[in-house]
């Protein structure tokens, strides 16, 4: 890879001069080149071969003065329009700048900038490790004190109320069972698939693979190729210093492709594929599958679970039917005393009626109601 650095030129914005790069204001009218002049280059640009233009190249870009916009070169402490100190202007844009460039007012706001937003989230963690709950404002409390005053009256009124007197009339029940039948899928599979639980139905020799296997060797004709160089490709990349000089790179590779030189003998080895046996098996799975429910129902009456009708061995064989899951419903009409309008429930304190509780409240028995 070759390297050198040339001087590029710029565009006066005032009257279209062109400029040297490295020259800080117009030769023709004087303008200043402000940090938005572009930086352009020539494709056959001459290298700089002056030691002291060199260095001036690779000191680092220019700085922008912040108070008058003049452009003055990296090694300059003050400006060279107004006098003003390089800390508190900023760096002209380059792709390519030196390590430990003196600190600007722009790269000191951005550092200042970073340590404030630090700080602010190492505060705002402490803060918030030390919260201390928040103590009850007045209106909340007051708030607090008439709901429980509120809840205490209800209470109060509660306890006096007198209780009411129900006459059961009916009942009602409703008993589910729901039935699962053990059935037979069959399937097949190779012996060493074949689930633990498997019924063996038959069982057979058959190809599960094909394996290769040597089987000597050959003699066979085939194109030879080699690679040849046909071409080289150029490469540049040029690098913006920011100073109106730019470090152009170029590389050359070489293109190769692949020519036939025509056909050549080579010694193959030869393969043969070879039938690799395996047991085949069919096999049946028992698996339990719903089938559906028989239902018991009645009015006035002790509750009773229906008949499964269906037989169950030890162990369980195909065909046999047993219980999955059962399911009871209990619901009572009632009236209140001195009144006639039939009202039914199915729950107690919010819960469905049990078993114990239907068989307590039998039509023509009384009871306490709130």
């Amino acid at each position: 890879m070759k390297s050198k650095i040339v001087e590029g030129y710029w565009i006066c914005p005032k009257c279209n001069t062109r400029c040297r790069g490295s020259d800080q204001d117009c030769d023709n009218c004087g303008a200043v080149r402000t940090a938005d002049v572009k930086f352009h280059l020539d494709k056959n640009a001459p290298a700089i071969t002056d030691e002291k233009e060199l260095a001036l190249a690779k000191a680092g870009p220019d700085w922008i003065c912040a108070f008058c916009g003049n452009t003055s070169p990296a090694g300059e402490e003050n400006c060279t329009g107004c006098g003003s100190l390089r800390s508190d202007g900023s760096w002209r844009h380059a792709d390519k700048k030196p390590e430990n460039l003196p600190e600007t007012a722009e790269s000191r706001k951005e550092r200042e900038k970073e340590e404030k937003k630090e700080a602010a989230v190492a505060v705002a963690a402490a803060k918030k490790a030390a919260k201390p709950a928040r103590p009850l404002t007045r209106n909340e409390k007051l708030g607090c004190g008439a709901f429980l005053l509120f809840m205490l009256v209800l209470f109060i009124i509660n306890c006096f109320e007198k209780p009411g007197r129900i006459e059961i009339k009916q009942t009602f029940w409703k008993r589910t069972i729901e039935r699962e039948q053990l059935n037979a899928t069959r399937d097949s599979d190779w012996k060493d698939w074949v689930p633990k639980n498997a019924l063996v139905i038959a069982t057979s020799s058959e190809i599960r693979r094909y394996e290769e296997v040597s089987d000597g060797f050959e003699e066979v004709e085939e194109e030879d190729f080699e690679l040849v160089q046909v071409d080289t490709k150029e490469y540049e990349e040029t690098v913006d210093l920011g100073n109106g000089r730019f470090e152009v790179k170029t590389w050359s590779e070489p293109v190769y492709e692949q020519v036939s030189k025509g056909t050549k003998l080579v010694t193959r080895e030869k393969f043969r594929k070879e039938p690799v046996y395996g047991e085949k098996v069919v096999y049946d799975i028992l698996d339990w599958d719903y089938i559906d429910k028989v239902v018991a129902s009645g009015s006035n009456s002790p509750p009773q679970w229906p008949d499964i009708q269906g037989t169950l061995h030890n162990p369980p064989q195909k065909g046999d039917i047993r219980e999955y899951r059962r399911k009871d419903q209990y619901w009572i009409e009632a009236v209140m005393e001195g009144e006639s309008e039939v009202f039914d429930f199915d729950e107690l304190n919010l819960k469905p009626l049990t078993v114990e509780q239907f068989n307590q409240l039998q039509p023509g028995t009384k009871w306490d109601a709130v």
